[in-house]
């Protein structure tokens, strides 16, 4: 956008009177009425330029005669093209009574700035600003006198959802929006939100300042109970633990509140006991989820006095605390008292001599009548509040009003220099309009010049051009001299600007820790007749800018037990009987070394399969019992983790289904490929047919396998295997963790049938084949294997002399003349077979051997 001639700049101010047009149930209205008062004390200050809170509004930059803007209000009857108000009349009695409120002037002088109820939500904020926003695009256009009557930019917002949709709709009407309460991360960083700003601290600032309160206190071992709806939680905690040293463990909470699955907070609470971390911070959004949370630490002994519990701390959690009402002892009252919460510090909260609040201090009724006139809530409404005389004495500003008011001074100053740099431009294009007659203004406009000093290009033609800004952050040239102001305001020194994040510099900011404190025997009310406890909170420790965190002199946290005795340990050890690192290390050091043999075995085997031996001990084979042990070997893996590892439950119980896919498939490959693997030896042995493929012998191994997987896809799908950790004795606390299921019996018997049958059969088959010779079938040493129940890979050492003596001297046994027996004629026949094979070269495969050799084999 570009600024007029005459200054003008309205603002619409977003702050919190109700919660979607209701009365607020977690926040007070004063929420909304002192952050109005605020932006209503700013944007007088500024017009008037008084340098009481903001010494910077004195300086020459800012000086009527060298900046024009203003904030225009409701009760500014006509302005002079400087921004003077003349002719200004108060609000009167008989304007509110006869129902001239809020934005009803005659047409030219209505486009003041506007107070907006947020609803504290994002619909009811996104109907009043697009109300506002179609209001004011409706007064465009026309005469001169309305051409620049536009939105100048929106301030407000201290929810963060009602944040991001206030940014989304400034930025599509190319206007800036600065929040002063909403910290999100997601707003203030482009290009998601390029006319976004904050002047408050980012949630990474949140997340810095309550771990290292944890860190000063030497707490360093933290649980986060946290809801998916505050993901950004987990994001800020964890880099800020990682920075310090701290060690932070998540524990998301979701529905269904009172179930027991993963993530319920039973499922949380349970982990946080296991855990043994006695600092917790809890990030969930509602009150009605504290119960559910509350319940299920009483369960699991997590709110002893063993524990500190901190609540993460948004703009309402305080006020929603201080209006809490609950039993004495009840499962809330538990994790409640001694609670405490890091939040921002307004300057006037650390600051000696605030100059905020003493100008607060001395409003005097004339401006508590302008405060009600500009209220935007009909009287008898929902979140409707009319302040008293006194009412600057009497109340003290909420938490971030110092806040809204310097968010409105950063955006009169922005404007400010826009304005200048405007008039700069518009200076040279005149200088360059030497064309004269009707050409537009730009025409002769230096536009390279332009871009070097201010960074902005002319888009359109004729006399439609206008100015766009392009430099970095922003597509905006008012949003770009905004966030690069600075200057000493109510909430302490102000800077923005840092080339990539458009939000406050943490390190002006302040920063406490407030303790939630029981009132015991509160009053009954109306809803509940017994007496009740109440709660108020106190701020025990701060961090003002530039220092390290100190006590307040004279107030001390009080925890749990009523004692300002800090909890030890922070860290609860239990005996989880968690496995031991060396076993583990054992473990998976002997399992590489085993999948590298079998890796390796299947390789070479691969790269000499057209040698005779190879092709005689059929490496399709030998390919699947590589496979098979490799796959049985892996169930080491998946049972080598546990919690003590952060693998969390969901990946255990993962493990724990592979488990018995792995072992049980694996081990019936292995022993079906050697049944296969000697009966197909034994076939062509037996010259029952002339060629003797992988496939005729095949089908035992192929339905012994099917069988195992069908059992183990029902386990899975009826009764998964899943990790669960029970406590052994209660007294203790001791655990134990393992892989389990309802009826597994009914799935491992089967499985271990089939294993036994595939053992059985491939023992039988190599007994049958125990007279071949071992060149071409291993039927001994596999049978003294099985019958020893040792490794088959054990038991393949042969007499390697004798073989070798075989392949080597193929004519000591090519005839059974000399009275040599028949397994002896059946070796020379096969050997012969080979042999002949590989000397015509024309085949490459085991088929072709085996054929060869029954028709060199001499009859039985």
């Amino acid at each position: 956008m570009v600024l007029g001639d005459d200054g003008r700049c309205p603002l619409a101010i977003l702050v919190p009177f109700t919660s979607g047009g209701k009365p607020s149930e977690e926040r007070d209205v004063q929420t909304g009425v002192t952050h109005m008062a605020a932006a209503l004390m700013a944007m007088e200050d500024f017009n008037d330029r008084d340098p009481s809170v903001v010494p910077q509004l004195s300086d020459d930059a800012y000086a009527r005669e060298n900046c024009s803007v203003y904030f225009p209000l409701p009760w500014h009857n006509r302005t002079s093209s400087a921004g003077s108000e003349e002719g200004a009349s108060e609000p009167s009695e008989q304007t509110e009574q006869s129902g001239h409120r809020l934005f009803e002037r005659d047409e030219v002088h209505r486009l003041h700035s506007a107070i907006l109820d947020d609803g504290d939500k994002q619909s009811s904020m996104a109907n009043a600003l697009l109300s506002t926003l179609h209001r004011l695009r409706r007064s465009e256009g026309g005469d001169d006198a309305k051409k620049n009557h536009h939105l100048c930019a929106v301030a407000g917002n201290i929810q963060n959802l009602a944040a991001r949709t206030a940014s989304t709709l400034a930025a599509a009407s190319d206007v800036p929006y600065f929040s002063h309460g909403a910290d999100t991360t997601k707003i203030s960083r482009p290009p998601l939100y390029p006319l976004s700003g904050k002047t408050v601290a980012d949630e990474y600032a949140r997340g810095e300042a309550v771990i290292s309160y944890f860190d000063s206190i030497g707490r360093d071992k933290v649980a986060l109970a946290y809801s998916h709806t505050n993901e950004d939680v987990l994001k800020v905690t964890s880099k800020a633990a990682r920075d310090l040293g701290v060690e932070l463990r998540y524990f998301p909470v979701s529905p269904p509140w009172d179930g027991t699955k993963s993530n319920t907070p039973y499922d949380a609470m349970k982990r946080i006991k296991e855990s043994g971390f006695k600092t917790v911070i809890l990030a969930l959004p509602r009150l009605h989820q504290w119960e559910h949370v509350a319940r299920e630490a009483e369960r699991w002994g997590v709110n002893t006095d063993e524990y500190v519990w901190f609540v993460w701390e948004v703009a309402s959690d305080m006020q929603k605390i201080a209006s809490t009402r609950t039993q004495p002892g009840s499962d809330l009252d538990k994790i409640l008292r001694g609670m405490g919460s890091v939040r921002v510090l307004d300057g006037y909260d650390w600051q000696q001599g605030n100059k905020f609040l003493t100008r607060w201090k001395g409003k005097d009724n004339a401006f508590v009548e302008k405060l009600n006139y500009i209220n935007p809530i009909e009287p008898g409404k929902p979140g409707y509040f009319k302040a008293e005389s006194d009412y600057f004495k009497k109340y003290k500003p909420m938490q971030y009003s110092s806040f809204m008011y310097d968010t409105v001074i950063a955006l009169g100053m922005g404007a400010c220099r826009t304005q200048k740099i405007q008039r700069e431009i518009k200076a040279v294009a005149e200088v360059n309009d030497v064309s004269g007659g009707n050409r537009g203004l730009f025409d002769n406009f230096d536009y390279q010049q332009a871009s070097e000093d201010w960074g902005v290009e002319v888009e359109g033609d004729g006399t439609t051009r206008r100015l766009m800004y392009v430099k970095k952050p922003g597509p905006n040239l008012q949003f770009n001299e905004t966030v690069q102001v600075t200057f000493d305001g109510a909430s302490g020194f102000v800077k923005m600007h840092d080339e990539k994040v458009f939000a406050r510099d943490h390190n002006t900011i302040g920063w406490g820790v407030y303790n939630i404190r029981p009132i015991d025997d509160m009053p009954p009310s109306a809803t509940d007749p017994k007496k009740t406890t109440g709660y108020e909170y106190v701020i025990t420790s701060t961090r003002i800018p530039g220092q390290a965190w100190a006590e307040v002199p004279g107030v001390s946290f009080i925890y749990t037990d009523g004692t300002s005795t800090q909890p030890t340990p922070v860290r609860e050890v239990f005996e989880n009987n968690y496995l031991t690192g060396s076993v583990r290390t054992t473990g998976l050091a002997l399992y590489g070394i085993a999948a590298f043999i079998c890796i390796s075995l299947a390789t070479w085997t691969f790269a000499r399969r057209r040698s005779t031996i190879i092709r005689a001990a059929q490496p399709e084979f030998m390919y699947l019992l590589c496979f098979g042990s490799l796959a049985s070997l892996t169930a080491i893996v998946t049972l080598s983790f546990d919690e003590s590892y952060g693998t969390s439950v969901r990946s255990l119980s993962a493990m724990c289904t592979a488990t018995p896919w792995l072992f049980f498939t694996g081990y019936i490959i292995i022993y079906m490929a050697l049944f296969s693997k000697l009966r197909r030896i034994n076939s062509v042995l037996s010259f029952r047919r002339r060629q003797v493929k992988a496939h005729h012998v095949i089908l035992p191994a192929a339905v012994l396998t099917l069988l195992a997987l069908i059992i183990l896809a029902l386990w899975t799908a009826l009764d998964p295997w899943v990790w669960v950790r029970e406590t052994v004795d209660d007294a203790t606390g001791e655990t134990f963790g393992r892989c389990t299921s309802n009826n597994a019996t009914a799935y491992i018997v089967p499985l271990a049938v089939l294993m036994i049958v595939a053992t059985l059969l491939a023992a039988m088959m190599a007994y049958k084949t125990k007279d071949i010779s071992s060149a071409y079938s291993e039927a001994t040493p596999i049978f003294f294997a099985i019958s020893t129940e040792a490794q088959p890979e054990e038991a393949l050492a042969t007499d390697e002399k004798a073989v070798m003596e075989q392949i080597a001297e193929p004519e000591a046994t090519s005839s059974s003349s000399d009275g040599s027996s028949s397994s002896d004629q059946q070796t020379a026949a096969v050997h012969a077979a080979i042999s002949a094979t590989t000397a015509s070269d024309e085949s490459n495969n085991i088929e072709d051997h085996f054929t060869a050799a029954a028709a060199l084999a001499p009859p039985e």
